[in-house]
């Protein structure tokens, strides 16, 4: 999906958010348990759900490297630390994180096209250890994304 305004997914811990910040911000808020802290999407940015039964799948680390793929052969230095998208090693574009329900596991995908680094500072109370980064400022679209990713679960 594509947002059409600032949400903040607050994570497995709501301490982790400044409410009285994303009030400002006119941001609504969703309370989603996944496994990291909270996350805030922007109008224009990437956001991709996957449910699977099989608990030990790999979505997430799939999606991460045909993304990396594509956005290295844009001329992008991009590596994956973990779970994180980063671009020369220090602005992270994006994201996923997988939870597991009973028998089913759910992996979120975020790709940042716009980031708005002083709004997500003044939202998340986490200190930010990676500087997010909007992949906009390297002349990517939303589309551009979106039609990537559609095309390659149309192979």
């Amino acid at each position: 999906g594509v947002p059409d305004k600032t949400y903040v997914f607050t994570g497995h811990q709501n301490n982790g958010v400044n409410f009285e910040e994303v009030s400002k911000y006119n941001a609504k808020i969703i309370n989603f348990p996944n496994a990291g802290g909270a996350i805030v999407t922007s109008c224009g940015d990437f956001d991709l759900g996957h449910f699977s039964k099989q608990i030990d799948n790999k979505f997430g680390e799939h999606i991460a490297n045909k993304i990396k793929e594509y956005l290295t052969q844009k001329g992008l230095n991009i590596s994956i630390k973990e779970n994180d998208l980063l671009i020369d090693g220090k602005y992270k574009c994006g994201s996923y994180s997988s939870i597991r329900f009973n028998n089913i596991v759910y992996t979120a995908f975020h790709v940042s096209i716009s980031a708005d680094v002083d709004m997500i500072n003044s939202i998340c109370l986490k200190p930010m250890n990676k500087i997010p980064k909007g992949l906009s400022e390297f002349g990517i679209t939303t589309d551009e994304i979106k039609n990537f990713i559609i095309k390659m679960f149309g192979e």
